[in-house]
């Protein structure tokens, strides 16, 4: 690459091309060779996530030219490299850079060392000998390409492939197929500009379901989904100049495409607003239902998050269940106190493709694992799908507690939940399905006051609503509390 191709447009363009190191990190993967058969690569797809101005464009730019014009055995004896974005003028801008590379339109840039091997023309770029292989460009707004034998495909800013532009994405990827040795997928992203479900639901946006497949897979060794995400860590305090410009600094370009104290004062200087910082320099998804519980208090959750957050075997814990019959997911929140905090340990189960729970996972999983870990205080759970289990768990000699799923209870137990999240007093481990969950929690109000609702929240919530049930079983506020039980004794009595 750095021999044979050009930077694009740009402040460098025409000048020798120059890998950045994080570039080099991922060829070192996405070039591992497969152990079982050492003439074809391991990884069959990649997601990768970045800041802007981190030089991605240009660089799959680089690698759709290495596979299309390079040596064996990076290139195919019949390569077609499809480069593609959401719109056209996206795919211009991802294809103008592998043009520029191979000498551009025309023969409009001899600084080029392809300048003279190439046939450069508006969607496509062949090699002059008539040697077999191209690259072409596609706008997924068309909607219509159904895939050739692609060797690799080139998918740029993902976060703008939604609705029908999907399809297209879904289609040449599954295009990479139609060859004994498959073709190779690589897609590219800011973070989106909403969270989704986790498992993802039907709806939610391709770029959400690449990401949690990424996140579902990394410590898969076994994975051939190549997952290199870049993001701001989730407890980053932005208005500590201190932690602001370490979050900058462990992105992939600073001080090196981009400027650490520029990106800094956009947001110092209130240029940028938050979570348009957040998403496009700290490439996080960052948005949430209008109704969210935490809506006014976004950094709230992030804040509470410990990666190294575990509780020692052995603690006293109590055990929160929200179960579900079909179709859903059930949520189950180990509980503890840390000092002056709540600490939860997540453990969730959704539903396979035929709709159906392993309820017997579930209580082995309690009376098992949890049991032997832990002792447990109490379980608290909601007596309308657990009732038969519980009786089950109690003969175990576990003490059940009916949480009813009432705004009587509701009300008091989640708005303790919330003062204790907002205040800081709860730990939680980096957990993808429970930071999923808390983004999909909403309130619902009523003359009672307000709770978290299933019927509001924009996703699974359940590993919420067991926690909620769990902390107040755990802490029982002296502040809050069930009603008293007055008894009313007449006559003589």
């Amino acid at each position: 690459m750095e021999s044979r191709l050009i930077h694009g447009e740009g402040d460098l363009f025409a000048q020798p091309y120059r890998l950045l190191d994080w570039h080099k990190e991922f060829l070192w993967r996405w070039y591992e060779l497969d152990p079982a058969s050492p003439a074809e690569w391991w990884y069959q797809e990649a997601l990768v996530g970045a800041e802007r101005g981190a030089s991605k464009t240009e660089f799959v730019a680089a690698i759709a030219m290495l596979e299309f014009a390079g040596p064996a055995p990076f290139r195919r004896p019949t390569p077609i490299v499809h480069v593609a974005a959401a719109s056209y003028d996206q795919a211009g801008e991802l294809f103008r850079q592998c043009q520029i590379m191979a000498g551009g339109q025309g023969g409009t840039v001899p600084q080029a060392p392809l300048h003279d091997l190439c046939n450069v023309w508006d969607t496509e770029i062949s090699l002059v000998d008539g040697s077999p292989g191209k690259i072409e460009r596609i706008a997924a707004v068309a909607g219509t390409n159904e895939g050739g034998k692609t060797t690799l495909f080139a998918a740029d800013e993902a976060h703008e492939w939604t609705g029908n532009k999907a399809r297209v994405h879904i289609v040449i990827t599954a295009a990479l197929t139609k060859r004994m040795t498959p073709g190779r997928s690589i897609t590219l992203s800011t973070a989106g500009a909403g969270r989704g479900q986790i498992p993802p639901a039907p709806n939610d946006p391709l770029l959400w379901k690449l990401y949690v497949r990424g996140l579902l897979s990394k410590d898969d060794p076994g994975s051939r989904f190549l997952f290199d995400w870049r993001e701001f860590p989730p407890d980053v305090d932005l208005h500590d100049p201190d932690q602001l410009r370490a979050a900058l600094r462990s992105m992939r370009a600073p001080d090196v495409t981009w400027s650490v104290e520029v990106r800094a004062r956009e947001f110092e200087t209130g240029k940028m607003p938050e979570h348009e910082f957040l998403r496009y320099f700290g490439n996080r998804f960052v948005d949430l239902a209008d109704d969210n519980w935490l809506i006014e208090h976004p950094h709230a959750w992030p804040a509470s998050i410990d990666p190294a957050a575990s509780i020692p075997d052995g603690t006293d814990v109590v055990v929160g269940i929200d179960m579900a019959l079909r179709h859903d997911s059930v949520g189950v929140i180990v509980a503890a106190e840390h000092g002056d905090q709540v600490i939860w340990e997540p453990h969730h189960w959704a539903a396979d493709p035929a709709g159906k729970i392993d309820f017997a996972d579930v209580f082995q999983t309690i009376r098992g694992e949890l049991a032997d870990r832990f002792n447990i205080r109490a379980v608290t759970y909601d007596p309308r799908f657990f009732e038969t289990q519980a009786r089950l768990l109690e003969d175990e000699g576990l003490l059940m507690v009916e949480f009813i799923q009432s705004p009587e209870r509701l009300v008091p137990a989640d708005g303790h939940l919330f003062n204790l999240v907002v205040g800081g007093g709860l730990v939680v481990p980096d957990n993808p399905f429970l930071n999923a969950h808390s983004a999909a929690a909403a309130w619902r109000e009523n003359d009672r006051g307000r709770y978290l609702s299933k019927g509001k929240a924009k996703g699974p919530m359940d590993l919420i609503r067991a926690g909620s049930m769990a902390t107040w079983e755990l802490t029982q506020p002296d502040d809050v509390g069930d009603a008293p039980l007055v008894m009313m004794i007449g006559g003589d009595g």
